[in-house]
C-alpha cells in the first residue's frame, strides 16, 4: 500500500533541496569565478554533485512521479562519474584496482537495485 505523503512534508523536502542546491550554486560561482586553474576542477563537480542530488527534493512537491524518476538517475548518474573518472581519458595503467573494481561494483549494484524496483513495481496489481 502506497504510503501518501502529507503536504507539509514535501514542503520540507523543497526546502532541503533549495538549501543543497544553494550550497551547489555556491561552490559553482566560487570555482567559476577568478582565474581558471586546475585546482578548481573538484570544486566545480562537488557544486554539479550538489544540483544532482538536490533535484529530487526540488521536484517532489510538484510531481511524485518526476521525484522518483530523478531519484534513480542520480545515483546512475554517480555510478556513470566513477566510471569516467576510473576509465576516462586520463585513465593510466597505474590507477588502482580497487578504485576501478569499487566503480564498476557500484554500477552493476546500481543497475540490479533498480531493475528489482522496477520488476517489482511493474507487478504489483492497481489498486
Amino acid at each position: 500500500m502506497p504510503v501518501k505523503t502529507s503536504r507539509s512534508m514535501k514542503w520540507v523536502a523543497f526546502c532541503i533541496g533549495a538549501v543543497i542546491a544553494l550550497y551547489g550554486l555556491l561552490l559553482l560561482t566560487t570555482a567559476l569565478s577568478g582565474p581558471a586553474n586546475a585546482g578548481h576542477t573538484p570544486l566545480t563537480l562537488s557544486g554539479v554533485s550538489a544540483l544532482a542530488a538536490s533535484a529530487p527534493f526540488l521536484a517532489l512537491p510538484f510531481s511524485l512521479r518526476a521525484a522518483k524518476t530523478l531519484l534513480a538517475l542520480v545515483p546512475l548518474m554517480f555510478g556513470a562519474g566513477m566510471l569516467w573518472l576510473a576509465f576516462g581519458r586520463q585513465h593510466s595503467a597505474a590507477s588502482d584496482v580497487w578504485f576501478n573494481a569499487a566503480a564498476v561494483g557500484l554500477t552493476v549494484i546500481l543497475l540490479i537495485h533498480l531493475g528489482v524496483a522496477w520488476r517489482r513495481g511493474s507487478r504489483r496489481p492497481s489498486a
